[in-house]
């Protein structure tokens, strides 16, 4: 797969192991949420690599009860910071949702009883959720005829990025950083966001500005 053979370039010789491991999870089964730092924008949703990078995801429910089931049937995928993955961000239901990579519709999830697992679905076509679809303004049929670039593009901004665009994605970096200068290690408030070549992202202080 050339996507993600490329994807594996961007992965920095310092936290390679680490960024190769989270890229295999997030392949396979996927990595539940709670374990992950995402930051979001309109044109999708990214998942921090070790390496500093941002790779977009696809997110969906892994555990659903009986109840959840039989009332609304299998999950949505999401490939946008919809309102349902807004709220679920910053909720305890997190710990039920996994962002992936994958080619084509297929995920794994399963329906949950009382005391353990009444069955579970692998590599599950699965609908989009009905809110990213409108956001992406594509239809189902050009989804799934483009499934593949829905997920592992790595995050580079546009020169013409916007200021709120700017503000979230230094902010996300600050915060999962505690302020920190990338090579000083330093805690500052005064810093500035840059990426290399290989879409790896850096915090800077005023004294690395030219590093």
């Amino acid at each position: 797969m050339n996507f993600f053979h490329n994807t594996i370039k961007a992965a920095g010789a310092e936290n390679s192991s680490l960024s190769l491991f989270l890229l295999k999870n997030l392949r396979d089964n996927g990595v539940l949420l709670n374990f992950c730092d995402i930051w979001c924008n309109t044109g999708g949703i990214y998942v921090l690599l070790n390496s500093s990078a941002l790779i977009k995801v696809l997110i969906h429910q892994t555990v659903l009860t009986d109840k959840e089931f039989q009332a609304k049937g299998a999950p949505y995928f999401h490939c946008t910071p919809c309102e349902t993955i807004q709220d679920i961000l910053y909720s305890e239901q997190k710990k039920n949702y996994a962002a992936s990579i994958t080619p084509q519709n297929a995920f794994t999830f399963k329906i949950a009883g009382r005391r353990a697992a009444l069955s579970v679905h692998h590599n599950a076509p699965l609908n989009i959720c009905p809110d990213c679809l409108s956001i992406i303004q594509k239809s189902k049929t050009e989804i799934q005829r483009d499934f593949e670039n829905l997920s592992s593009s790595l995050y580079a901004p546009s020169e013409n990025i916007g200021e709120e665009e700017y503000e979230s994605l230094i902010n996300f970096f600050k915060s999962t950083f505690n302020n920190r200068c990338s090579y000083c290690h330093e805690s500052t408030e005064t810093l500035f966001l840059v990426q290399n070549d290989e879409a790896e992202f850096s915090l800077i202080c005023s004294q690395h500005q030219n590093f």
